[in-house]
């Protein structure tokens, strides 16, 4: 009896026949490669929360400076003004794509007071580190920063002003923008009529005018409240259908604004979308194709590019993540695949770097869970390999529905 000395054919060993890139990940990838990515993100959140900390602080000397001018005329803290002001230090889009939870909106000063002889500023900002491990409750690690000024150090405002640019107004639940600020739809012309003389009275459109809801309960008096432009009648001169809450603003925030919410929406829509085919393209073939790689680069930098929420720099680091795993991959022989490596750099072009860590902090979590079913369903298995796109589209859904994107 003779033993055979032939080599087992290369075919039966590739994991891929046709051109691409490898789009699997074995199982004992699934368990070992988060392990050293989780240590690595907690590295890089430990410098990101100094640098948080430092920016913060710095930001809350600055703006502290500005509100002792006030504070000086009479003793009392806006504390309003202070979180505005360190907001608008730091930078509004700053801090929506940083690690602070709430972004402009989490900074919180309601605990700063002025003593009552105006002779000292005490204040108090607090504020929350979202925490990439526990991204689908909202949690968050919670920081504070406190410090003392004397009244009479006042600050003088240089450098922080719009220039030139165009102020436009605009209402809280408004669609519009207004140049004018005299304008009849900020500017309500409030007048009492008696209410026998309401069926006779049509606004500027030739509407008739309907009770509000908020103020008129039951019957009206005998006399309400009406505007040229309303289509209500109001029994309180204090509701707020007859109340407009007037913010001034830059116009280019305006521009933005409009056209990048309903643009950031339709993105999450198309690359949510992209996803679901490279998923379905991954579960079949095991593979990725280079060209399908490529149309997600292009419509990762394109999105990018038009809704501009993810500044540039973030977009290049989110993409220089995929290039750590391609080194990932390259060092394993291909545990991890290339393809899903490129597919991660793809990701990180369009939600950034600190996204692209949430959720590939979730995508890894849902493959080792998958990954220990298999243990314990067929046993260890070196070579076993499962695609690991389809984790990435689950986090994916999964954080953009808890608005966590």
């Amino acid at each position: 009896m003779t033993q055979s000395n032939q080599k087992p054919s290369n075919k039966n060993l590739k994991r891929a026949s046709v051109p691409g890139a490898g789009g699997s990940i074995t199982v004992e990838a699934a368990l070992s490669v988060p392990i050293f990515f989780f240590a690595v993100v907690c590295l890089i959140y430990f410098i990101e929360i100094h640098n948080v900390q430092t920016t913060i602080r710095a930001a809350a000397v600055h703006a502290s400076k500005i509100c002792t001018e006030d504070t000086a005329l009479v003793p009392v803290l806006n504390t309003s003004k202070l979180e505005s002001e360190i907001v608008r230090s730091i930078g509004a889009k700053r801090l929506e794509n940083s690690i602070v939870s709430g972004g402009s909106k989490g900074i919180q000063c309601a605990g700063s007071y002025c003593n009552p002889n105006g002779n000292e500023l005490n204040v108090v900002v607090r504020y929350g580190i979202r925490l990439p491990f526990l991204q689908f409750g909202n949690l968050s690690a919670e920081y504070k920063e406190e410090m003392k000024f004397s009244s009479w150090n006042g600050f003088q405002k240089k450098g922080l002003e719009s220039g030139d640019e165009q102020i436009v107004y605009i209402t809280k639940t408004g669609l519009v923008y207004h140049e004018d600020y005299q304008c009849t739809y900020l500017q309500l012309s409030v007048r009492f009529i008696p209410y026998a003389d309401l069926d006779g009275i049509r606004n500027e459109d030739g509407g008739r005018y309907y009770k509000c809801d908020k103020c008129v309960h039951g019957s009206a008096m005998a006399g309400v409240y009406i505007t040229n432009t309303g289509g209500k009648y109001h029994n309180s001169l204090t509701c707020g259908g007859l109340n407009r809450t007037i913010y001034a603003v830059q116009k280019s925030r305006v521009d933005r604004k409009r056209g990048m919410f309903t643009m950031y929406e339709i993105g999450e829509i198309c690359f949510g979308g992209y996803l679901c085919v490279v998923s379905m393209w991954d579960i079949r073939k095991r593979e990725i194709p280079v060209w399908l790689i490529a149309a997600g680069g292009i419509l990762s930098a394109s999105l990018g590019y038009f809704h501009g929420k993810i500044p540039l720099v973030l977009m290049v680091t989110g993409a220089l993540v995929g290039g750590v795993f391609l080194l990932i991959s390259r060092l394993t022989q291909e545990a991890f695949g290339y393809g899903d490596s490129l597919m991660i750099a793809v990701t990180g072009v369009y939600l950034g770097f600190w996204n692209v860590l949430y959720l590939l902090v979730w995508a890894y979590v849902l493959a080792a869970v998958f990954a220990g079913y298999v243990l314990i369903r067929k046993g260890f298995q070196k070579d076993a390999a499962f695609p690991f796109v389809p984790f990435l589209l689950a986090a994916y859904i999964g954080i953009v529905c808890l608005g966590g994107i």
